[in-house]
């Protein structure tokens, strides 16, 4: 592997002994070589980090990483940890209760390779373990597909349509300039992925090489959140999203249904910037200052 790897794998990791075997051997065995794996435990009191200090001793791009004294300090945190040792020119992430096939990478990194300035890529996914999830997975599917290299802020208004961290790569130097600090800490996917939208198009490759598990100890059952949570999140997202562009938007939806509405102003006034937005084609138009 050279000094420089291409790809840095960021594994979160928190008391998933269970799954975590699965998980990296699939990342052992991954048939695209330059990469590194940086994995970052929250804190486990069950034998999760035992198993990586198995993996990390036999394979030579696997690191370990933890808080002072093996704290729990969240997702966030980790996810900051972990990017701040990740020296690959992309970053992708893998749950440590998922896994990939073993061409994921070479799949990507051959896309990336004939595809000039690709931002963000994306891949198709299997659930495991949860049949209901399989609909959001669909949607999920049916606008990358349809859409990929295209802008999907549209979609991002009221819900997150990217179900998993494990179908995602992107480059490190986008994924550092994104805002962390989202109101709704089990939806940072979400607070994420917004703030990408609004500024890149994302890119898919159609091929199942990410295995999405749910089980009862999943991070999306342990968190239970309603419709007053994501409307928090939205809110607070528009704020952050505006607070360079100076303008009021409103958004329609495919339904042609007013969502949402927030305004920031400057000391001139407001200044009118409405999006219709249908199937994630986008009509503006400004007004003038009042």
């Amino acid at each position: 592997m050279s000094s420089s790897p291409f790809v840095s794998v960021l594994v979160t990791s928190f008391n998933y002994e269970k799954f975590l075997h699965e998980t990296l051997t699939s990342l052992a065995n991954q048939t695209y070589k330059n990469f590194e794996v940086i994995i970052v435990d929250d804190g486990s009191s069950d034998g999760s980090v035992d198993i990586i200090k198995e993996y990390t001793s036999k394979y030579s791009n696997f690191y370990f990483y933890t808080h002072p004294n093996n704290e729990n300090r969240g997702l966030v945190e980790s996810m900051h940890l972990g990017l701040s040792k990740c020296k690959g020119e992309y970053v992708a992430f893998l749950e440590s209760d998922d896994y990939w096939e073993e061409n994921y990478l070479e799949v990507k990194a051959d896309y990336i390779r004939k595809n000039e300035d690709v931002s963000i890529l994306c891949n198709k996914i299997k659930t495991i373990g949860s049949p209901i999830r399989d609909k959001a997975v669909e949607r999920y599917h049916s606008v990358f597909s349809k859409e990929t290299d295209k802008n999907l802020f549209g979609y991002f208004s009221l819900e997150n349509i990217l179900p998993t961290f494990s179908a995602v790569m992107i480059k490190k130097s986008i994924f550092e300039s994104l805002n962390f600090d989202t109101p709704i800490k089990p939806w940072l996917d979400f607070w994420l992925w917004r703030q990408f939208a609004f500024h890149y198009n994302f890119s898919y490759t159609d091929e199942t090489t990410t295995y999405w598990r749910i089980h009862e100890q999943s991070y999306i059952k342990r968190t239970k959140y309603g419709l007053e949570h994501r409307d928090i999140l939205v809110s607070a997202s528009n704020k952050l999203l505006m607070k360079d562009n100076l303008f009021l938007f409103l958004y329609l939806d495919r339904y042609n249904l007013v969502k949402w509405i927030f305004s920031l102003k400057n000391e001139d006034g407001y200044k009118i910037l409405i999006l219709f937005g249908k199937k994630n084609k986008i009509w503006k138009r400004k007004e003038r200052n009042r």
